[in-house]
C-alpha cells in the first residue's frame, strides 16, 4: 500500500522536450571555481538575443559514490574539465511497477536513459554574457520522481530558456545531497550570486524544497523557495530494518560491507521486484514528519514562499491505478486508500461518487487530499506565523502536452510552461498562441520571485483573502485571474484531522 500512495504524492514530472539549437561562435566558454577549470558549450534559443553557456555534467561529489554512505564532496580538477553532455542519471526505481515505469521513460524522457552509481552531477546554464562580478539571482531545480526515479540532466529541465529570457543562473543535479552547497562555493565563477539562491521543485522535488525549508542547513543558504504540487506522505512508511534485513537475506549477506559490494544491477533488481522502500527517515535533521512542528517553533528558514497546484493534479495517479478501466470500483480504491475508516469512505462516496466515473472520482479526491489540502494548511500555518507567501493553480490542458487518456490539468503539465521546454506540435496536438504567452508569462513570475522573493512573483501575497492567481484558466488563458484560494479548498474539512496528522 505505501507503494502505491508515496509514489502517488510524489510522481516525476511528465514534461515536454527541451528546444535550444546548438550555437557555433564562443562554442567553447571556460570558468574557473573552486574545483578547477572548467570547459562547456553555448547555445542558443529562439526567443532570445542573448546566447547561453552550458556546463554539463560537472561532479560535485567523489564518483562513483560510497554506496549506502553520505557523498563526499569532489576534491577538484588537475586538469580543464570538458562539461558538456550531462552525466547518468542514478539507479532507478519505479515503485508503480511497469505502468510508472512506462509513463515516465515514454511520455517524459521518449525512452530509456542511461543509468549508473557514478551519477553525482550538476548543470549550470548562464547568460553568454554572464561573468563573475554579474552576481545573477540562481535558480536551484529539484526534479520530481517518488525520491526513487528521475534526473536533472533530461531534456524537459533545460535551463537554457531560463538563462536567456531570464537572466539568471539555472542549477539542476542528481539527487543525493550536497549539490546545494557545490552551488554555493562554486557558482560565483558563473556569473551567479552565492547568497540570491532560490531553490524550487515539483512533486518530490517540492517535498525536497519543503525539507529543506522547515530543516535549513545553517547558515540557510537560500532567500527564496518554490513549491509546485508538493505534496506530504499521507501514509507511514514501512520499516526500513524490515526492508533492509530482507535485501540482505537475499544478497546472501550479513552486514553492510557485504552489500556494498554486492553487484548494483542485482540491488536494483531486488528492490524492483519486491519492491522495498526505503524511504526518507523521519531524523528532524534532513526530514521532518510533520512540518507544522518547525513552521510553529521557529526553526524553520523564515524566508519568502511560492506554493501551488495543478487542477487536476489526480488524473494521471488515478489513471495509473487503472480507474479508467470500465471494471473499475470506487468503493474499492476507497477501502484501500483508507482502511479502517468506513465513516470517510462513505462521505467520500456521497461527495465525489454522484454523477461521476470511478476515473473522475477518484482523481478529484486524490487532487483535494493529497494537494489541494496540504497546501491549504502550509498557507495557513505559514500566514499565522508571518511568512510572505504566494499562491497559484495552474488550471490548463494544452493538445500537445495530453499524454494519456482525459489527462486535464494533471501532475507535471505545468513543467514545460515554466522551463519553456513546451514540445511544438506532436501526435497529441498543435502548439498554440496561448500556450506559448502563458510560458513567457509564468517563467517571468518564477524568475522574478527568485530575483526578488520579497517582492514576489507578480500578484498579491496570499494574505488573509487568500489571493491565487489562477493561471492558464478560460478567462484569461495566456495570463492570470485572481481567485480566492478558498475556491480550491471547499472539500478540505472532510480530510482536515487526515492532514492535521501527517502534517502540511
Amino acid at each position: 500500500m505505501y507503494s502505491s500512495i508515496s509514489g502517488l504524492v510524489a510522481l516525476v514530472a511528465l514534461a515536454a522536450r527541451g528546444s535550444a539549437a546548438p550555437a557555433a561562435a564562443n562554442a567553447n566558454p571556460t570558468v574557473t571555481c573552486k574545483q578547477g577549470t572548467i570547459i562547456g558549450t553555448t547555445t542558443t534559443v529562439p526567443s532570445a538575443t542573448v546566447g547561453v553557456h552550458k556546463f554539463l555534467g560537472i561532479p560535485f561529489g567523489v564518483t562513483p559514490p560510497k554506496r549506502f554512505l553520505p557523498p563526499q564532496a569532489h576534491p577538484g580538477f588537475t586538469k580543464p574539465y570538458r562539461a558538456q553532455t550531462t552525466g547518468a542519471a542514478c539507479l532507478q526505481q519505479f515503485s508503480f511497477g511497469a505502468n510508472e515505469e512506462f509513463v515516465f521513460q515514454n511520455a517524459f524522457t521518449g525512452g530509456p536513459i542511461p543509468e549508473s552509481e557514478d551519477c553525482l552531477y550538476v548543470n549550470v546554464w548562464a547568460p553568454a554574457n554572464a561573468c563573475p562580478e554579474s552576481k545573477l539571482p540562481v535558480m536551484f531545480w529539484i526534479y520530481g520522481g517518488n525520491l526513487q526515479f528521475g534526473s536533472g540532466g533530461i531534456a524537459p529541465y533545460d535551463g537554457s530558456s531560463f538563462a536567456a529570457n531570464q537572466d539568471v543562473i539555472l542549477v539542476t543535479h542528481n539527487y543525493r545531497t550536497n549539490a546545494l552547497q557545490w552551488t554555493r562555493d562554486n557558482i560565483a565563477a558563473f556569473g551567479g550570486d552565492p547568497d540570491r539562491i532560490t531553490i524550487f521543485g515539483e512533486s518530490a522535488g517540492g517535498y525536497s524544497v519543503k525539507q529543506l525549508l522547515v530543516l535549513p542547513p545553517n547558515p540557510v543558504p537560500f532567500i527564496g523557495a518554490i513549491m509546485e504540487s508538493e505534496a506530504a506522505a499521507i501514509l507511514p512508511p514501512p520499516s526500513g530494518t524490515a526492508e533492509w534485513q530482507f535485501l540482505l537475506t537475499q544478497l546472501g549477506c550479513a552486514d553492510l560491507a557485504c552489500a556494498q559490494a554486492a553487484n548494483a544491477t542485482k540491488i536494483q533488481s531486488i528492490i524492483t521486484q519486491q519492491p522495498l522502500l526505503f524511504g526518507p527517515v523521519n531524523d528532524d535533521v534532513t526530514n521532518s514528519g510533520n512540518a507544522a512542528v518547525q513552521l510553529n517553533d521557529g526553526t524553520a528558514a523564515k524566508v519568502p514562499f511560492l506554493i501551488g497546484n495543478n487542477q487536476n493534479e489526480g488524473n494521471v495517479f488515478a489513471y495509473l491505478f487503472g480507474l479508467d478501466n470500465p471494471d473499475a470500483n470506487l468503493t474499492t480504491f476507497l477501502k484501500t486508500l483508507f482502511p479502517n475508516n468506513p465513516a470517510l469512505q462513505a462521505t467520500l462516496m456521497a461527495t465525489y461518487g454522484v454523477n461521476q466515473t470511478p476515473y473522475h472520482a477518484a482523481a478529484d479526491i486524490l487532487t483535494d487530499y493529497v494537494f489541494y489540502c496540504h497546501a491549504a494548511d502550509f498557507l495557513s500555518i505559514g500566514l499565522a506565523q508571518g511568512y510572505k507567501e504566494w499562491r497559484y493553480n495552474y488550471n490548463v490542458s494544452f493538445p500537445n502536452t495530453r499524454t494519456f487518456p482525459d489527462p486535464g490539468c494533471y501532475h507535471s503539465s505545468e513543467i514545460p510552461e515554466v522551463f519553456g521546454t513546451y514540445p511544438g506540435n506532436d501526435q497529441f496536438g498543435k502548439l498554440t498562441t496561448n500556450e506559448v504567452k502563458l510560458s513567457q508569462f509564468m517563467q517571468t513570475a518564477w524568475a522574478n520571485f527568485a530575483k526578488n522573493p520579497s517582492g514576489g512573483p507578480g500578484w498579491p501575497e496570499y494574505g488573509t483573502g487568500g489571493v491565487t492567481a489562477n493561471l492558464g484558466a478560460p478567462s484569461n488563458p495566456s495570463g492570470m485571474t485572481l481567485i480566492p484560494g478558498s475556491s480550491l479548498d471547499t472539500s478540505c474539512a472532510i480530510f482536515g484531522p487526515l492532514v492535521t496528522a501527517s502534517g502540511p
